[in-house]
């Protein structure tokens, strides 16, 4: 209780605030009661503001006597303990104060500090009388038992006014919220529970998907969207994770933290129009930190996508148009090289050495420019099906062998003897490793070696490329899948597109696989690629 003293001090007795605020009823009941039990004139309680520790309400006196009374409140709170006493003229600090000094004035007080249980001062209660007199131990008694009410009627009362600011925040926010709902007319707002029934729908959803509220009550998210699609990335995310996935689950499965993602979808009206949509897809935790729905956001792309068809179209168009002539000058200065013409200068044959590799460079950057225009689009189908892995190392292996013996690079194959299926379209699991192995002769040295792994483990297998060359800087580790992004070091063989690496990340979560590097400065690189296996014979 000492330590409460520093609040207070014998100078700011003689300093009072404006008293405000209105007695409650249930405290001045209290100290109405207290007087009577004690048989005193005066029982009331000096209440603090808790924003600056001032004495601004005094319950159980009129308004016009709170600054009368306030002092013997403030009197109280210095002391260390209840005080009991039989003549306030004693006490030095009370002497001097009118309604003590004055005859007859005050002369029996007991008082106590009101402390809640948190450990805050909050006040006074004090009892005063104009007689010389003793309490009985039964009446101390009494009078701590009501200070003790009076302090516990004070906890409930703060609390109900937390409540109530509570509420009126929440009806406020909800109030907005509804508003936001009402306004959102160009895009979905849908709600779920865990299981996918719908609790929330929105005016925008009515407007998007054409079914009212009521009749979205007999829906979950999935009905809105395409059914194909859903079956597609239920396969993709049963083999990316490595357990069944269906309906639902579908949508949610990524959603493992409180990171919204982002899903793009053809979705259906209720006449089964469809249209591209964008669905934003969240996790809704309550207050006991345990997960109780899924909040939606959908969105119609019809028009973004009517744009990027446009761009596609164009991109598409050029490089088609491109690539029909560059494919005919690079078979002439092919067949120019090889001696179809007969023996060339040497100084003609550098030209057309140098025109003959550019034009390879250039041909293959239409390809690169071309697949992932496709994987942008969504317009690339995956022919799914059981493959093993070693058959896709090796097929890779055969197609960049040509350009590792012109760069004097040796592939070593290493492979643990267990066999190893997944799911996946062999051609595209393909061009990722032989994209993974250009990458690697382009850094190799010459005379230097490329190791391709094949790593069963558990129910995942991992494809390990490692090079020999200089490492990946640190400045260009944040970017590497980026497009047209390629690292720049001295021993760097050539140039190449720059979307090799894009591409393998692109195809590699087209297949649910998860993709990553390891690298440290002077001790070359190792990329790899890890994707679910399956039982070939299922």
């Amino acid at each position: 209780m000492a330590a409460l003293a520093p609040r207070l001090s014998p100078s700011t007795i003689l300093r009072y605030e404006k008293l405000e605020g209105v007695a409650d009823r249930s405290l001045e009941d209290l100290c109405k009661l207290a007087a009577q039990l004690l048989d005193v004139e005066r029982c009331f309680a000096g209440l603090l503001n808790a924003n600056d520790g001032w004495l601004r309400t005094v319950v159980g006196v009129s308004a016009a006597e709170a600054r009368d009374f306030s002092p013997f409140c403030a009197f109280v709170m210095l002391q260390s303990g209840p005080v009991f006493l039989e003549d306030a003229r004693r006490a030095d600090m009370l002497r001097h104060i009118p309604q003590v000094a004055l005859d007859p004035g005050v002369r029996t007080l007991a008082g106590v500090q009101l402390v809640t249980s948190d450990g805050e001062s909050r006040g006074a209660f004090v009892a005063l009388d104009r007689k010389v007199r003793s309490l009985t131990d039964e009446q101390k008694k009494i009078f701590l038992m009501l200070a003790n009410q009076v302090k516990n009627q004070i906890e409930m009362n703060t609390r109900l006014e937390e409540l109530r600011t509570n509420h009126a925040a929440q009806l406020g926010a909800l109030s907005m919220l509804k508003s936001v709902l009402r306004a959102a007319t160009t895009f979905a707002v849908i709600g779920t529970d865990t299981s996918g029934r719908m609790t929330l729908w929105s005016e925008g959803a009515e407007r998007l998907f054409g079914f009212t509220a009521a009749e979205a009550q007999s829906l979950t998210p999935v009905a809105l969207l395409e059914p194909r699609e859903v079956k597609m990335r239920a396969v993709q995310l049963s083999s990316a994770l490595g357990r069944y996935v269906q309906g639902f689950n579908a949508l949610v499965a990524e959603c493992k933290t409180d990171a919204p993602v982002e899903q793009t979808w053809t979705m259906l009206h209720k006449r089964e129009r469809p249209f591209p949509g964008l669905l934003v897809v969240a996790r809704v935790v309550g207050e006991d930190g345990l997960l109780s729905g899924y909040a939606f956001i959908a969105r119609d792309i019809t028009e973004q996508r009517a744009v990027e068809r446009m761009k596609d179209d164009f991109v598409s168009m050029v490089s088609h148009e491109l690539r029909t002539p560059l494919t005919a000058i690079r078979g002439a200065l092919g067949l120019a090289r090889g001696g179809a013409v007969g023996v060339l200068p040497d100084n003609i044959a550098e030209l057309v050495h140098i025109a003959h590799f550019n034009s390879d460079r250039l041909l293959h950057l239409v390809d690169d420019i071309l697949d992932m225009n496709r994987l942008e689009s969504g317009a690339l189908d995956l022919n799914l099906e059981p493959t093993d892995v070693m058959s896709i190392v090796l097929r890779a292996v055969d197609l960049t062998r040509p350009v590792a013996a012109e760069s004097n690079v040796t592939f070593v194959v290493r492979s643990d003897a267990k066999p190893a299926s997944i799911l996946a379209d062999f051609e595209r699991w393909v061009q990722i490793v032989v994209n993974l192995l250009s990458n690697a002769v382009k850094y190799s040295p010459a005379g230097g070696e490329v190791t391709i792994g094949v790593k069963p483990a558990m129910s995942l297998v991992r494809v390990t490329v490692s090079d020999q060359g200089p490492g990946i800087p640190d400045e260009f580790r944040e970017r590497i899948f980026q497009k047209f992004s390629q690292a720049q070091t001295g021993n760097i063989r050539g140039r190449g597109t720059g979307l090799g690496l894009s591409i393998v990340k692109s195809l590699a979560e087209l297949h649910g696989a998860k993709i990553g590097f390891e690298s440290q400065a002077g001790e070359g690189a190792t990329f790899w690629v890890e994707q679910t296996m399956i039982d070939p014979a299922g």
